[in-house]
């Protein structure tokens, strides 16, 4: 077994802390999984910790700090609730000083848990056994307003950190100012930097971060691109991967003014990301960003709620989770060489392309049967919007998850050696293209309160295969060129609170000589001067 390297996760934002969520979940899952525990495939010590409790009770946690705005926890308590007892074993109960006269409490009426909660409160008491929860179902669809509604594992107290002055869904902390003056404001980061620290100190061979961030708000990118700041100034040796995303529906019934918000707030974390991060990759279900009307990406495969964020970040956790398999593995995968494979000539973004659930096609028996990609992923659909996979691809990382037809085990019967068939298509429908293949026997174990989400019904949601493809590839330059064009629209004038803070008439040219610069990285064939002119005409 290789030495693990830890991860430390950061979630900054909502949405991505509704992503994160489900990956947890889905990790927390395979933990309890015989499949998983049995091929020992995936190294889970590589994101999660061991602790223990103030009573003695082992604990298995998440290396994550978890950012997110007050009154957005719900009934998640502020320290988690591992770690509420004291030493005593009596709850822990704040004093009033030495003030001797009445103390009037002003408190809020706390969130109740839904029904899925309070059974996993039950579980953990042995009161029920995993199984009646497996059995239920939840209709979590109607249930489901924030992502702790539905988090399966416990955090630990240092996970949890909450911006200061501003409140869950408040206007003010949608704009880029709020993110700096958080980041700030003393306390905050002093806070952070505790929370940093102490899973620092506890990582004997750190590989690197994850920092998802929502792009779209101002604050959390804001923020973000500050945090990224900080990583790289402290420990520019490790690989920082930086995930923005975007939930299908925030353009929804959105006035012109958000999209300028949006569109001025992706523009100013790309390019600040771009020099502070190793690889950038967007993730979103919308077919486009920064302008309406807007529409969800549809796969015959999949049948979900493009409105509800449980859905569609259920997705996108989903495939964080198979392609981080290739760093989280037990023979020693790491994220550095992932980056250095996928960052050719210094082009730090990358996309991604899902196929869930991934099927192998049915295919003849005869020697030397030839597979091509096309083949092997009918309904491959891409979760980066603006960037088309192009004939012009440089580098990619393939990730499987879980086909038993791959290992040999389509019900005993003899197969072809469609690992090996499979392996073929992937180098050479590329052949001048730098890439690297992970296959794993184990899939993705999607357990309650995963939703139900899949066309076919005999798929379930026990476990699931899957297929992703992180590529760099010229058609990433559409992205830029979109993002360009968008961000030049935008009469800075216009919106105030960026024009008077942080973006003034020179920034903002500024801002965009930036986005043209990385755009000119991917463009392959006539001078790019040519589509300049073509954007203005």
């Amino acid at each position: 077994m290789a030495t693990t390297r830890e991860v430390v996760t950061i979630q900054c934002g909502h949405y991505s802390n509704f992503i994160g969520a489900h990956w947890w979940n889905i990790q927390e899952s395979g933990l309890w999984s015989p499949l998983l525990r049995k091929e020992k495939e995936i190294n889970y010590d590589a994101t999660f910790r061991y602790g223990i409790t103030l009573t003695g009770k082992e604990t298995y946690t998440p290396r994550l700090i978890s950012i997110d705005c007050p009154g957005s926890l719900y009934s998640l308590k502020n320290g988690g609730s591992l770690y509420d007892v004291e030493e005593n074993g009596s709850s822990a109960t704040p004093t009033t000083g030495t003030w001797g006269g009445p103390v009037e409490v002003h408190a809020r009426e706390a969130h109740s848990k839904n029904e899925y909660l309070k059974d996993l409160e039950k579980m953990d008491k042995g009161e029920i056994e995993e199984e009646v929860i497996e059995k239920k179902r939840y209709q979590l669809e109607s249930i489901v307003e924030v992502w702790s509604d539905y988090l399966r594992p416990h955090l630990h107290p240092r996970s949890l950190l909450t911006v200061p002055d501003y409140h869950h869904n408040s206007d003010q902390f949608k704009v880029w100012p709020a993110g700096e003056e958080t980041w700030n404001n003393k306390q905050f980061r002093l806070e952070f930097e505790d929370r940093l620290h102490f899973f620092l100190e506890e990582s004997d061979h750190l590989q690197g971060f994850q920092l998802l961030y929502d792009s779209h708000i101002g604050g959390f990118s804001s923020l973000s691109s500050c945090i990224s700041q900080y990583l790289t100034d402290e420990m520019g040796s490790k690989t920082l991967l930086a995930i923005g995303t975007m939930p299908t529906n925030i353009l929804t019934n959105a006035k012109q003014e958000d999209v300028f918000h949006y569109t001025l707030n992706s523009s100013m974390a790309v390019t600040q990301l771009w020099d502070a991060s190793s690889l950038l990759l967007p993730l979103s279900l919308n077919n486009q960003l920064w302008r309406l009307p807007t529409s969800p990406i549809a796969t015959p495969s999949l049948h979900y709620d493009d409105c509800l964020d449980y859905h569609t970040s259920a997705i996108l956790g989903a495939s964080l989770e198979t392609f981080s398999s290739s760093y989280r593995n037990e023979v020693g995968g790491a994220m550095s060489s992932l980056v250095q494979n996928l960052t050719p000539g210094g082009r730090k973004m990358c996309s991604l392309s899902f196929e869930f659930p991934f099927q192998m096609p049915h295919i003849s028996n005869e020697p030397g049967t030839l597979l091509s990609l096309r083949d092997i992923t009918p309904h491959l659909f891409s979760l980066s919007p603006h960037s088309k996979a192009t004939r012009d691809l440089w580098a990619q990382s393939v990730c499987i998850r879980g086909n038993r037809e791959l290992f040999g085990c389509h019900d005993d019967k003899p197969r072809p050696d469609l690992k090996s068939a499979l392996t073929r298509a992937v180098y050479e429908s590329h052949p001048t293209t730098n890439s690297q293949l992970s296959m794993y026997q184990t899939p993705l174990p999607l357990a309650t309160p995963f939703p139900q989400i899949f066309t076919k019904q005999d798929t379930g949601t026990s476990t699931v295969s899957s297929y992703t493809t992180l590529q760099s590839h010229s058609g990433i330059e559409e992205f830029f060129k979109t993002l360009h064009r968008e961000a030049r629209s935008v009469d800075i004038r216009r919106v105030p609170v960026y024009h008077s803070t942080c973006l003034d008439a020179d920034s903002h040219q500024e801002m965009l000589v930036k986005l043209q610069e990385i755009k000119d990285l991917y463009h392959v064939g006539l001078n790019s001067s040519d589509d300049s002119t073509d954007e203005e005409n």
